[in-house]
């Protein structure tokens, strides 16, 4: 980092490494670190050259919001990458950065750093991919024309059941980019709310796209949706939570009411999961927003599980110390949570959240690791028990389901997308 002097070198330090980088001719991701003396630089400019060193095929000048991480759609293709706008399959390039500085003055230019994209898709990866199963499971598709979906939630499966197959709302869905679908018993499906978001989910303040409609919880007495979303004010990312009240045929929203806002949030890292505990309280899971100092302040909700009555009222802190906790799920029968929660690069957490525990985000890399009761990784999504109520009666006695996404910007059967079980004792540790 540029730690004193406006004339001393600059570093940056790409996350992932070279072998590591998740990158496509299309899609990049560049992190660098967060010089000691933040506060004096406003923006970063970045630029990506080919390996020759013949012409800058990409830059992102000014970058404001986004200081020390940044993502494609957040510059601009030229030359010869301009049209069509990518760089090319297994090709090598050069990345450095600057900062600009409070003053107007600007840093060095940073040491190069290189990265490589990845290879074309064999043409048979871009048909129908399969999943292995171990014995006794099965994956079939069930529904589909879906964009960018994050989180599923059900409501009690007998609120409906006087409808037709093609009428009985089965499950919901947040899209990222502003929707809210239901899904009915036969697969098909329509939208219940969109237009839910105040911003362009791909202009230079989200970071390429990342940010947007996330958490969902579906009240098992009601019906109503809780659905927890990003908003801009004046250029400024913030978090909210929404409560939907459902028709009485499920199908759509009758009001909307934002019962918490003004919630910390950055492009990424934002509210990530909704959750009704055994007390009857709503559980909201905060990302750090993209700041690790965060989980342990007491006085910001970021990087925190929050609760809080259904109507937003006695919003308390009920664990600290997250990063960025995407999955969450009730043990059923208990009063036990599970929680996934991803770290800066390896060691992503399973945990289970006791009430007021600090898990360590920002303290140490040993520290934040030894609150896991699983490590794995790459990027664990969602977790779920099954209730046990569709032929699956291992909720009873203990098993646990983790979605793994694998690399973010990886698509395909072969970069560690899977689902693993694993087997808790009656404390909630992993046998």
């Amino acid at each position: 980092g540029n730690n004193s002097s406006n004339s001393s070198s600059s570093f940056v330090w790409i996350e992932p490494t070279q072998n590591q980088l998740d990158t496509s001719p299309t899609f990049f991701h560049l992190n660098i670190q967060v010089p000691s003396n933040e506060v004096q630089i406003p923006s970063t400019d970045w630029e990506v050259w080919d390996n020759a060193m013949t012409e800058r095929v990409w830059n992102a000048h000014t970058i404001g919001s986004l200081r020390f991480h940044t993502h494609t759609p957040d510059g601009t293709f030229e030359g010869s990458s301009a049209g069509p706008a990518s760089l090319g399959f297994s090709s090598t390039y050069r990345v450095r950065i600057h900062y600009n500085f409070n003053n107007g003055s600007t840093s060095p230019w940073s040491d190069w750093r290189t990265f490589t994209t990845s290879a074309q898709p064999a043409s048979n990866q871009s048909g129908n991919l399969t999943w292995t199963t171990v014995s006794g499971f099965k994956v079939e598709p069930f529904a589909t024309d879906f964009d960018a979906p994050v989180h599923i939630a059900f409501p009690p499966q007998n609120m409906y059941n006087a409808f037709p197959q093609n009428q009985r709302p089965y499950f919901y869905v947040t899209e990222l980019y502003g929707k809210v679908k239901v899904v009915y018993k036969n697969g098909s499906q329509s939208t219940y709310a969109e237009n839910l978001l105040n911003f362009d989910p791909f202009s230079s303040i989200t970071g390429g796209g990342q940010m947007g409609v996330i958490g969902l919880y579906v009240d098992e007495v009601t019906g109503d949706l809780f659905v927890g979303t990003v908003y801009v004010v004046n250029d400024t990312v913030k978090n909210k939570i929404i409560k939907f009240t459902t028709s009485n045929d499920g199908k759509s929203s009758l009001a909307q009411q934002t019962i918490l806002d003004n919630l910390p949030s950055a492009p990424s890292h934002q509210i990530e999961e909704i959750t009704k505990g055994p007390d009857g309280l709503l559980y909201v899971q905060l990302g750090d927003a993209l700041n690790e100092n965060n989980a342990q302040s007491d006085t910001i909700l970021a990087g925190k599980i929050i609760r809080m009555n259904l109507d937003g009222s006695n919003v308390e802190v009920y664990a600290k110390g997250l990063r960025n906790p995407f999955g969450g799920d009730w043990r059923p029968g208990t009063s036990q949570l599970f929680v996934t929660d991803n770290s800066p690069n390896t060691n992503d957490r399973l945990l289970k959240i006791n009430q007021g525990e600090n898990y360590l985000w920002g303290t140490g890399t040993n520290e934040y690791v030894s609150k896991a009761i699983a490590l794995l990784n790459p990027s664990p999504v969602d977790v779920e028990f099954n209730p046990g109520n569709a032929g699956f009666p291992e909720a009873l006695t203990g098993k646990i389901y983790v979605a793994v996404a694998g690399p973010i910007y990886q698509q395909g059967q072969t970069h560690g997308k899977e689902i693993i079980e694993y087997t808790l004792n009656s404390a909630g540790n992993v046998t």
